[in-house]
């Protein structure tokens, strides 16, 4: 009897694992189509922000009557005034993304042919396991009101995903930007932080929904690769962070059925609108610019020198990542204290090198980011599942980069990283705000 072929699950978290053979035919929804074909849809929907009058908060679609109240209670606290008056609910895990895990997952539980039950033997329990995971954790969220939650949802487990208050953190409706399908998880002070120092890491819902989302990523290599075994302990691993996730938030609120406060720390203005901190440690203006003065008025000089790797002569197909100098100066002149531009224009969000750490330090981080990007793509082009010309989706966990591949017309390419940075808890973020403020103070 043939093998049936393996669920091709809708890759969508830049956190995914790229898929690794082109022989699996692609299973879509119309939904899936849907939001392909029109994106911006999709990032409007995210927010969905329509009034703007604090008594008149900003209509929120996808929110059944028992959220629409959380919401209605948090624009009346003082915290709201502290955040512009006008509140909206922020999704951690983005709705597209809820939406698309739990149709994937639905199609996994519901293999029903005989092969199937064969080949997918510990993924179809696992599967059906996670969907039951989410109606547990409507009823730890809502405890004695969960069968009106159940009624206002419809008992949809894609509108209970969309509602649970786990996943929310409320903040300003008027947002610069838009997450899209990464996760934008909520972040705390942490022991770490001082008067002149705000050092935030993720809660510990978004440290959950984090694994989540990971394991979704795992789950969609799995089967694209056919491993039963590895599916099955994706989903087992989706299960128990749903799970840990919701427990962490009725712990840290006390209550059941309770969207957290507004915590305007969380917050930077920029004029009218706003962004979320993500993690990292947050310098005020003063002890900031004492760091730039102290840095510049002593300069590290920064490498001169390509950092490149590429296959040997006799390879059969050619591939090569590299890190110009030109590039590197560019990494030292947006993203270190010694040679920031001042006269550059900032972003809203800007993260430097800590000051403590050496330029040898740098160029080793630099150089392994390098390597990691040619050892995952190297195969890749070696059993010739040639990637598409554009983004690298290369995770180097703590930084972030940009880097492109070109493909060269005879099986192989190169990729050219164009910039690589700290990230969250591996460097010091300022705000576009903050650092005008510091031009002005230095």
């Amino acid at each position: 009897m043939k093998s049936v072929a393996a669920p091709r699950i809708q890759q969508t978290s830049q956190r995914a694992v790229a898929n690794t053979t082109n022989s699996v035919p692609k299973a879509r929804s119309s939904l899936q189509e849907a939001a392909d074909a029109s994106p911006k849809v999709a990032q409007l929907q995210h927010f969905n922000q329509m009034a703007n009058a604090p008594d008149n908060p900003p209509i929120q679609r996808w929110s059944v009557a028992l959220i629409n109240a959380e919401r209605s209670r948090l624009a009346a606290t003082d915290a709201a005034e502290e955040v512009g008056g006008e509140i909206a609910l922020h999704h951690i895990v983005s709705r597209d993304e809820l939406t698309k895990i739990q149709t994937e997952v639905a199609k996994l539980g519901g293999m029903q042919t005989r092969q199937q039950k064969k080949d997918w033997a510990e993924t179809i329990p696992a599967a059906k396991e996670f969907l039951s995971s989410i109606r547990q954790a409507a009823a730890i969220s809502f405890g004695d009101e969960v069968d009106e939650f159940r009624s206002q949802t419809n008992n949809s487990l894609e509108k209970m995903l969309h509602n649970l208050p786990a996943n929310l953190v409320a903040g300003p409706a008027q947002l610069l930007g838009d997450a899209g399908t990464d996760l934008d998880p909520a972040t705390v002070s942490s022991d770490a932080s001082t008067d002149t120092m705000d050092v935030r890491v993720n809660d510990a819902r978004s440290v959950e929904l984090d694994k989540l989302v990971t394991a979704y990523g795992t789950l969609i290599e799995a089967c694209a690769e056919k491993k039963d075994a590895n599916a099955a302990a994706a989903l087992k691993t989706m299960s128990a962070a749903l799970i840990a996730a919701v427990e962490a938030h009725v712990a840290a609120v006390d209550n059941v059925g309770t969207v957290a406060g507004v915590d305007p720390a969380q917050w930077v203005q920029h004029g009218d609108r706003w962004t979320k901190k993500t993690e990292g440690t947050y310098h005020d203006v003063a002890s900031g610019a004492a760091l730039f003065t102290t840095a510049q008025e002593n300069p590290a000089a920064f490498p001169n020198a390509d950092i490149e790797f590429e296959t040997p002569d006799d390879a059969d197909t050619y591939f090569c990542v590299s890190l110009t100098a030109g590039q590197i100066a560019h990494i030292f002149q947006r993203h270190s204290y010694w040679h920031f531009d001042f006269d550059a224009e900032p972003k809203l969000r800007n993260t430097f090198w800590r000051p403590n750490i050496s330029v040898a330090q740098i160029n080793t981080i630099l150089t392994d980011a390098a390597q990691s990007i040619y050892d995952t793509i190297l195969p890749m082009i070696t059993a010739g599942n040639l990637p598409e010309d554009g983004p690298v989706n290369v995770s180097l966990p703590g930084y972030f980069h940009i880097a492109n591949f070109v493909a060269d017309g005879m099986g192989g390419g190169f990729v050219e990283i164009k910039t690589i940075a700290p990230e969250g808890a591996t460097g010091d973020t300022y705000s576009k705000a903050d650092l005008a403020l510091i031009k002005a103070a230095l």
